[in-house]
């Protein structure tokens, strides 16, 4: 009776789940942001194409005198939509022979790279909603007074401090280093870089960005943004046999889609309406 063997047929699906682990782990520890806003993921189900959110006023308690009606309220309810229409693709091909005499393995690296670019793209998307919807700013060069102006704004506007964060580029980081209330321990407690957070500063947690083009930082609440992710990042190979034998076409894709929310409900620095598709619960400094 001939032997049954286990090859790269039963294995196949195994191994693409393990390089899709290694996707999933980069994307994780390099998209520093992506947690710090409202994920709606769980509603980009397949067959959708946005996520629309009901948005509305408030309710006013009247105290109603004995024997006498209430006055009545209503509500009127508009929508935000978020749009599920970035599709995030990157693919390579390494002509085997060349891959053959490489003293690294290239296709891991490629696939580590990837992951990295794609979590790179997340942050950077989420710092350009942060600049373009930003509706309280402020000049450059970070310090007490400014990140405190900054939380009073949102906290006039309703926002959380529980839900902020305070996302701050290399230069501004340094001169948080000489605020005593960042530095000290007993002031922002313990740290936890492994997670991007480098403390916390009047309850917030303080992050870093790199990205080289932007030199602002920002102080935000969760509910700013809204993020979905409606294909989750997957990994992909085929053939690519004109390359020489065991050459492979591989990709790693994700769709995903953001919306800034609530813009233009609240107020500006000086109590006047916010301006126009403006966000009141992202404040910049830079």
């Amino acid at each position: 009776m001939a032997d049954v063997i286990t090859g790269n047929t039963q294995l196949a699906a195994t191994k693409q789940d393990v390089i899709s682990a290694l996707v999933a782990r980069e994307l994780k520890q390099k998209a520093i942001l992506v947690p710090t806003l409202t994920d709606v993921s769980a509603f980009a189900v397949a067959g959708m194409k946005s996520i629309s959110f009901p948005k509305t006023g408030s309710l006013t308690v009247e105290n109603r005198a004995s024997g006498a009606s209430g006055n009545a309220q209503t509500l009127s309810f508009t929508n935000d939509t978020l749009s599920l229409d970035t599709n995030a693709y990157i693919s390579w091909i390494v002509d085997n022979v060349d891959q053959y005499q490489a003293n690294v393995n290239v296709q891991a690296e490629f696939v580590k790279r990837a992951a990295s670019a794609h979590a790179r793209n997340l942050d950077d998307t989420i710092l350009t909603q942060l600049d373009t919807y930003s509706g309280y700013q402020q000049a450059a060069g970070i310090d007490k007074s400014k990140i405190l102006n900054a939380r009073k704004w949102l906290l006039k506007n309703q926002a959380q401090v529980s839900d902020m964060v305070l996302v701050v580029n290399p230069d501004d980081e340094a001169l948080l280093l000489d605020i005593a209330e960042f530095v000290r321990a007993d002031a922002y407690g313990s740290s936890n870089i492994g997670s991007g957070v480098l403390g916390k500063i009047y309850g917030i947690p303080v992050m870093v960005h790199t990205k080289a083009t932007l030199a602002k930082s920002f102080l935000y609440s969760k509910e700013a943004i809204a993020f979905g992710l409606q294909l989750a990042p997957k990994y992909d190979e085929q053939k690519a046999i004109q390359y020489g034998t065991g050459s492979m076409l591989a990709a790693i894709d994700q769709h995903y889609g953001f919306k800034a929310l609530r813009l233009t409900e609240g107020l500006d620095s000086a109590g006047a309406a916010l301006a126009a598709g403006k966000s009141p619960f992202i404040a910049e400094i830079g």
